[in-house]
């Protein structure tokens, strides 16, 4: 053992984001240790650095400041945002998942994030995942981003089962991801916008992306039904085109 090991045993982390100790650490426990962000990333992942991100939209305390837990929900409109993979090729450790979050505006004028359904298997899988939120929920639309897939969600959710009765709009995005959020932000901060219990992955990726690495893809399906949801898209977004099946 090394001298600078005299009251420890060296651990070597398998890969960078792994987990640094997966017998105690692990997928399985994953939920409950992301709870607390700050250990989370600080203790579990030794990166404290990722626990506040400079120049990141949403901060922890934001969140958390309007997050409602066993409330009942009477919502006037439901959109699932869905956001295809897209890689800045960096780090590129396998397939991305594909964005599947799902939100409804309540008869009280806030905002309410329900659930995120984020799905990384095969195109049938995926699409399945979003026709299933669709129908749990009794959802009005479907909201899917085709600058990386192009006609592909389209194609995808209409192949699947259920897939040719569900309302779908392709939107196309004209500018950046953090521009394209800031509108949303606004609503966080105006205490319109409430995460319903915790979200964790979801929250992860709000918190710890500024621009840079890989496409947010839980980020943007958050931001194309909010958006839907409060307004549709703005004027310096293309005009979507809307399909009926």
């Amino acid at each position: 053992m090394s001298e600078d090991y005299t009251h420890c045993i060296e651990i070597k982390r398998p890969k960078k984001y792994g987990w640094l100790w997966s017998f105690k650490h692990n997928d399985d426990n994953k939920i409950e240790l992301m709870s607390h962000k700050r250990a989370y990333w600080s203790q579990y992942m030794q990166q404290p650095e990722k626990y506040k991100v400079e120049g990141a939209l949403w901060t922890d305390e934001l969140l958390n400041q309007h997050r409602v837990i066993g409330v009942k929900i009477e919502a006037e409109r439901v959109a699932i945002g869905v956001d295809p993979s897209g890689d800045d090729g960096e780090e590129n450790n396998g397939a991305d998942p594909i964005g599947i979050v799902s939100a409804c505006k309540g008869l009280d004028g806030h905002y309410y994030v329900l659930a995120d359904k984020t799905d990384n298997g095969s195109p049938v899988q995926w699409a399945t995942a979003t026709i299933k939120e669709y129908n749990r929920l009794d959802a009005d639309i479907i909201v899917g981003e085709k600058n990386y897939g192009g006609a592909m969600v389209k194609h995808t959710i209409r192949s699947v089962p259920g897939g040719k009765s569900v309302r779908y709009k392709d939107v196309t995005a004209s500018r950046g991801k953090l521009l394209r959020a800031e509108p949303i932000v606004a609503l966080y901060e105006q205490g319109l916008v409430h995460h319903v219990g915790n979200l964790y992955e979801l929250e992860e990726e709000l918190c710890s992306y500024n621009g840079k690495g890989k496409s947010p893809n839980r980020l943007d399906a958050l931001v194309w039904a909010l958006t839907e949801l409060s307004k549709g898209l703005n004027s310096e977004q293309t005009a979507p085109s809307i399909s009926l099946f």
